[in-house]
């Protein structure tokens, strides 16, 4: 959170923040062994299909923080990545529609990245702070489609982001409240896709296409508090997203499987909030146990019409959070995090393009296991 001290790892989230954390570094580890999802397609022209597809997928990441603190100004480096992204993720998808056509995805994702951090400490209540994301992603999918000729599609993409953003904090150590702002100016992502199918017939293609640095997530406003009692503290975070516009470029394959064609989308967050709710109680001076809560609503327009004649998909998403976890002091220079974070995820598309109307419901659930270690210097 925005208000919350993560020791070392405030380099990713309010840099402001690094001016209450000691010299220290931090590793934590989370991923997910298992999950599962389901996506049904409810109609096409307002019939009926029923069909559907299953998803399992599996992912890791870390966070490697160092901070420095120095009197009146600190800095912070991180080997993490942002938005809860995975430096390994791997994602397989079977399924049918239209009651004859049936498709086969397999999905893997390596990424890196990193946050350079600075804060400047104004007096014992304020501080302000400055951050730097960047990362590269190399990605693949292979996607295997039958509907009389079978088609394997295979797509690899590179990717390079970056994502600048500033922060604030104020403590009021009298009434043992904080507040946190932290403004994003939004994610700038350049990629360079390579494509490629063969049909069972023998037919094949290939192209690529390197774009320029085009923004992916709109720039965020977050706010949050936090409110310290004896031994139980509550804290509160929202996020809002400026509505913005974007293209989403890539390739794909005709209808009739021929040639490979440039697939060029406007898209618009119309809208999207993030919402937490956190509560920690100290069990001891050493042992602190804590939970959370969350809530993440997205809506997007798509225009199609550089794809098709006409058209616009809407996709609605929503996120539920769930979290709990233990934080346990071994010594005063060391600490132990210990938690798991459940998300369930529900997605609605509609898309009406060139005389085609289609509706699809999607759920997945995940959950995820959390392990962090920090040692001050």
């Amino acid at each position: 959170m925005s208000v919350y001290d993560d020791g070392p790892f405030n380099a990713v989230k309010n840099p402001a923040l690094l001016v209450r954390t000691d010299s220290s570094v931090g590793l934590f580890i989370y991923g997910s062994p298992y999950a599962k999802g389901k996506s049904t397609l409810l109609e096409i022209n307002g019939n009926d299909d029923g069909n559907t597809k299953t998803d399992s997928r599996k992912f890791a990441s870390s966070n490697l923080s160092f901070v420095k603190s120095l009197k009146k100004v600190s800095f912070g480096l991180s080997f993490a990545l942002q938005n809860d992204d995975d430096n390994y993720y791997s994602r397989k998808s079977s399924g049918s529609y239209l009651g004859t056509d049936t498709f086969s995805t397999n999905e893997k994702r390596n990424a890196v990245g990193a946050f350079l951090s600075a804060a400047y400490k104004i007096n014992s209540a304020y501080s302000i702070g400055l951050r730097m994301y960047t990362s590269y992603k190399k990605e693949s999918n292979e996607e295997d489609e039958f509907n009389v000729i079978r088609i394997v599609k295979e797509k690899n993409t590179d990717s390079f982001a970056i994502s600048p953003a500033f922060g604030f904090n104020m403590t009021s150590r009298r009434n043992l409240v904080e507040f946190g702002f932290l403004l994003s100016g939004g994610t700038f992502v350049k990629k360079k896709y390579d494509y490629n199918f063969t049909r069972s017939d023998g037919k094949k293609g290939n192209d690529s296409y390197s774009s320029k640095f085009e923004m992916t997530q709109s720039p965020s406003i977050t706010i949050g508090i936090l409110k310290r009692f004896k031994k139980i503290s509550f804290s509160a975070e929202s996020v809002f997203y400026i509505p913005a516009k974007y293209d989403d470029k890539g390739f794909s394959v005709n209808d009739e499987g021929t040639s490979i064609v440039v697939t060029d989308k406007k898209c618009k967050n119309t809208f999207r909030i993030d919402q937490r709710l956190g509560c920690e109680y100290m069990i001891s001076r050493s042992t602190a146990v804590s939970c959370g809560i969350g809530y993440i609503q997205m809506r997007q327009n798509n225009d199609l019409s550089k794809l098709t004649e006409s058209g616009e998909d809407r996709v609605d998403v929503r996120i539920f959070l769930f979290s709990l976890g233990i934080d346990k002091k071994l010594s005063p220079d060391t600490k132990i995090i210990v938690a798991s974070s459940n998300h369930l995820i529900l997605n609605k598309l509609e898309t009406k393009a060139s005389g085609l109307s289609i509706k699809i419901d999607a759920y997945e659930f995940i959950p995820n296991i959390m392990f962090a270690v920090i040692q001050k210097f």
